[in-house]
């Protein structure tokens, strides 16, 4: 079942976005990250070029921190695995 929001929380949601990282406006707000991806696309096809080409190297930075967190914690598993196994 789809919910829908009014332009005035979308609105605010996409400011909190630009102040903070997707993933954690999405859990304050109770919102999907992929919601919050799509209000933002939204927006920047009715922005100009350069606030898309802004808002595009803040999401790859996010992206890539997140990747890099992923990546450790793999580590961090695999090393705890192994550990278990040898027992």
């Amino acid at each position: 079942m789809s919910r829908k929001y009014t332009k005035e929380f979308k609105e605010q949601a996409i400011s909190l976005v630009l102040e903070s990282s997707v993933k954690e406006v999405s859990e304050r707000l109770g919102v999907t990250t992929k919601t919050l991806y799509r209000w933002r696309q939204e927006r920047r096809l009715e922005g100009s070029p350069q606030a898309m080409h802004s808002d595009l190297e803040k999401q790859n930075r996010e992206l890539r921190k997140e990747n890099e967190e992923l990546r450790q914690a793999n580590i961090i598993l695999k090393k705890a695995m192994g550990f278990f196994v040898k027992g």
